[in-house]
């Protein structure tokens, strides 16, 4: 019986966090516009080393486990005959991620400079508010420790789509043919 009343009460503890976080979080993005800054970012991946000129065929997300794959089919030109291949950026651990349309605003300003920022990229940020945001309500919310997140960026240009990761690290799948 002690137990339940301690398990409810840390519960309810639990859940008036959360809505005073997303209260703070809610009022010191309004007097900003709502976005969070993001800054010093640098390049870790350029798609267009192995994707055509004029970009990726397809694009798609799933999570596997604590990982996040990101599948971009792509044509190739092979022995005079168009074949479909595909290559993997699979984010290890990644407890978030955002999808927008590209181009477009969206939720993050980048600050600093955009010298390291080149569109087609998967580019990482050295300074993300989106990332200590994380980083603080995990801190609360788990009494274990949690790997390390980064925040990484990729746009995909014939798809008219972005992405926003969060995650501990990202490799890059070599490529095969579509399918598998």
């Amino acid at each position: 019986m002690v137990d339940s009343r301690l398990n409810r009460r840390s519960s309810i503890a639990r859940f008036f966090v959360k809505v005073h976080l997303a209260w703070k979080c809610r009022r010191s993005l309004r007097g900003r516009g709502a976005t969070m800054k993001i800054g010093m970012p640098r390049s870790v991946v350029d798609l267009y080393e192995w994707l055509p000129g004029y970009g990726e065929s397809a694009v798609s997300i799933a999570s596997e486990g604590s990982s996040l794959r990101v599948t971009v089919r792509y044509e190739r030109d092979c022995e005079e005959e168009m074949q479909l291949m595909e290559r993997d950026l699979i984010f290890i651990y990644s407890p978030v991620f955002l999808r927008h349309s590209f181009p477009g605003d969206f939720l993050f300003e980048m600050t600093g400079g955009t010298d390291g920022f080149t569109v087609g990229h998967l580019s990482e940020f050295g300074f993300s508010e989106f990332c200590q945001a994380y980083g603080v309500s995990q801190s609360i919310y788990s009494p274990s420790r949690l790997p390390e997140v980064k925040h990484y960026s990729v746009q995909f240009l014939a798809e008219n789509l972005g992405l926003h990761i969060l995650a501990s690290g990202v490799e890059l799948g070599p490529e095969r043919v579509a399918g598998y």
